[in-house]
């Protein structure tokens, strides 16, 4: 039912490009990822300043094991809008999922010096740290994931992990 909605939009501003890129949204969560890109490229053409998009296009790179690709996006997002925290996690992500941990712990660090109040970078931290055996280091960014949000099961679960 989104698709149509977003498809009429389109249809009478077709240089929106932020109903591009919620397309696109729509079709990476059906896994339908030809379309999804498709439609984040069409955006870029419209406005290629978007930040968001290539962050948007990043993940989508990311999910399907596109890393350099990905990289690619992250980067140009971050060159756009330095203050861009999702981007340098996408980009940390990009590093862990490859096991190049020194990198992803450098990126996600950088991410926090932006928003230090995002829990899930936290973690993501915290869990680069475990895979390298940093337990100490590790239950300190699990700590302060927890003082962020306590609500989070995962928050606790990742905490336990170090524990075992």
């Amino acid at each position: 039912m989104a698709l149509k909605y977003y498809k009429r939009a389109l249809k009478i501003n077709p240089e929106n490009d932020e109903v591009c890129r919620e397309l696109a949204y729509c079709f990476k969560e059906s896994d339908t990822y030809k379309e999804a890109e498709a439609y984040l490229k069409k955006a870029l053409k419209i406005n290629p300043d978007n930040d968001g998009v290539y962050r948007d296009l990043g993940f989508l790179f990311k999910e399907q094991g596109k890393y350099k690709e990905a990289e690619v996006c992250f980067n140009k997002a971050i060159d756009i809008d330095p203050k861009n925290d999702l981007a340098y996690s996408g980009l940390a992500s990009c590093f862990k999922d490859q096991n190049e941990l020194e990198s992803a712990i450098k990126y996600f660090q950088k991410a926090l010096e932006i928003n230090p109040e995002n829990d899930e970078i936290y973690r993501e931290l915290a869990y680069s740290c475990v895979e390298q055996g940093k337990y100490i280091e590790s239950e300190k960014y699990f700590q302060k994931a927890l003082e962020i949000n306590q609500d989070d099961e995962w928050n606790y679960i990742r905490l336990a992990y170090c524990f075992t």
